[in-house]
């Protein structure tokens, strides 16, 4: 094997996982030998057990329609038909309200519990979990296992954050009384991209805080929203309290979102579809749409950035799940004496990332996720071209045995000072367009152009980054020479990101309303006044400024 530049496996700097000392690209490997594995995702079918209402896997008895579902890294493996059913999404409605009267009553403490069993099963289940992670979406199974492990570690913060909101005391005074109420009942529309760890986080969220889940999981990836759903069914939870459904967004999600009993909602995907969403079926006035819309993250790297150490950085975050998720690095501005060193470079590491299937070994770049996808990857690729930007690496499929919906890493140098800037759409796939710019300010005016504003990394020499103005980066995060990766704080990106103030464990805060009752002390049961014993004085003891033998005469001046 020919040794390659740096190593793209970001979050292990040793050789225990590379295989070759720190600074080379290589990536987990997965084989039979020594410290990796393959797994025959074909070995184990996924049983269709239906929706999930009021506590039971339910067939359709009228169906509406079925959802095709097929491996993206293997077009051969046809994971099977799901039907979905407007009436059995009518009926998870239905008893989502008759739930939740009782589960708002219920303790902070119970609903802990419940999402702590949910920690349990997500911990029991890791395995399965990543490879059905790895068939339906075509990530690498490494990658896989990495969120199942951070949905595991977004419990533990929920959990923290929901005790902390039900503990602290907001009221000035005990004559105003704090109560917590939820929202209701709320729909859980969620994405391809990260499927497990955004089904996990908004359940888990909404459930603490005493709302009934309608759990809709994408038509990409109905295996994994089923399994959300085994894992809820055994926490033990009242019926009614979790439900889930399948079917498309343009036909179930929308019906959903639109109905009167359905009190609040959790989207994850994009602007796009969530604008057709909203404009096609506006829900009820009383309905609060709580929306994360994708986009991308970008990088800026100064002329003191170190090569290695950027270029492996940048490269790692940009073909992360093929480029489909929020915190893939698409832009980089780059200064002008680092510009050709740095594109040389991300050009030369792009060549040598295995593009493959996801258990096959070294692999660290699956498919896209269906062929409609593919098309937009292809689309974007030409948009490129016809507004004259430069083509390092062109978008282009890769042909393999498996006939999956793979593509190469493309890489564009844009124009932008001749024309059109690229600064309004979000890449699709792993499509990586890099910027020249004068210097960090020329850096930082093209950023806060852009229309999707999340997380930015900096990359430079300490002593140039301390003197860098970071409030000027209009931003959600900012990570200092290292690749975005997700948090569970609340934060929440600028522009078109998301709808609401905070994310992360923030969420909590949206899911619940707050109602102050004033005038509690007239309500108190008035106290007995307590009868004082009769002190007896003793004249011995009885002070007085009039001495005894005083006349009215010695005060008549007075």
């Amino acid at each position: 094997m020919t040794k390659p530049l740096f190593c793209l496996h970001n979050k292990h700097r040793c050789c225990n996982f590379c295989g070759y000392e720190i600074g080379n690209i290589y990536v987990h490997p997965f084989s039979n030998s020594g410290r990796g594995f393959i797994v025959d995702l074909k070995s184990t079918p996924l049983l269709k057990k239906g929706d999930y209402v009021y506590g039971s896997f339910v067939k359709a008895a009228h169906t509406s329609g079925f959802i095709n579902d097929n491996n993206p890294g293997d077009r051969s493996d046809q994971i099977g038909r799901y039907p979905f059913s407007l009436q059995n999404t009518k009926e998870a409605i239905l008893f989502a309200k008759e739930a939740q009267e009782k589960w708002n009553a219920s303790t902070i403490r119970k609903r802990m519990a419940a999402v702590n069993q949910f920690q349990e099963q997500l911990e029991t289940h890791n395995k399965s979990l990543a490879t059905t992670l790895t068939r339906e979406t075509g990530i690498p199974l490494w990658e896989a296992k990495q969120e199942v492990a951070m949905a595991h570690q977004y419990m533990d913060k929920l959990i923290a954050a929901a005790n902390t909101i039900f503990q602290q005391d907001e009221t000035p005074s005990s004559d105003v009384e704090r109560e917590l109420q939820s929202l209701g009942t709320v729909a859980l529309l969620t994405p391809f991209s990260q499927p497990l760890l955004t089904s996990c986080w908004f359940s888990a969220a909404a459930i603490l805080m005493g709302n009934c889940v309608v759990h809709k999981p994408s038509k990409y990836t109905p295996g994994v929203g089923q399994a959300i759903a085994e894992l809820w069914d055994r926490c033990k939870l009242p019926r009614g309290v979790f439900n889930m459904v399948q079917g498309p967004g343009s036909h179930i999600g929308q019906y959903i979102l639109s109905h009167p009993m359905v009190d609040g909602s959790l989207f994850a995907g994009s602007y796009p579809t969530a604008t057709e969403i909203l404009h096609n079926k506006p829900p009820a006035p009383h309905h609060k749409f709580i929306g994360f819309f994708g986009g991308k993250s970008a990088a800026i790297v100064l002329n003191s950035a170190d090569l290695t150490h950027t270029a492996r950085e940048i490269l790692a975050s940009s073909v992360r799940y093929t480029g489909q998720r929020p915190t893939t690095i698409g832009r980089v501005f780059i200064a002008k004496g680092m510009a050709d060193l740095l594109i040389d470079t991300l050009a030369e590491s792009l060549d040598q990332i295995k593009v493959g299937f996801g258990t096959e070994k070294d692999s660290y770049l699956g498919p896209m996720i269906s062929e409609h996808w593919r098309t937009r990857y292809h689309r974007y690729g030409h948009s490129l071209y016809t507004n004259k930007h430069t083509p390092i690496r062109n978008v282009e499929n890769l042909d393999n045995e498996q006939r999956g919906y793979y593509v190469r890493p493309a890489l564009y140098k844009i124009n932008w000072e001749s024309g059109n800037s690229m600064l309004d759409d979000t890449p699709p796939g792993p499509i990586l367009l890099v910027y020249e710019v004068a210097d960090y300010a020329e850096a930082v005016s093209l950023y806060n152009q852009l229309k999707f504003r999340k997380l930015v990394s900096i990359f430079g020499s300490v002593e140039e980054l301390k003197e860098l103005d970071f409030s000027a980066l209009s931003c959600g995060g900012l990570f200092i020479n290292q690749a975005p990766e997700d948090s569970s704080l609340p934060s929440a990106g600028m522009g078109f990101n998301s709808n609401i103030t905070n994310g992360g464990s923030d969420i909590l805060s949206h899911l619940v309303r707050k109602k102050f009752i004033f005038g509690m002390d007239a309500l108190q049961d008035p106290e007995e006044p307590q009868e004082e014993p009769e002190v007896q004085e003793d004249p011995a003891k009885v002070v007085t400024l009039i001495e005894e033998d005083s006349s009215d005469e010695d005060y008549a001046d007075w």
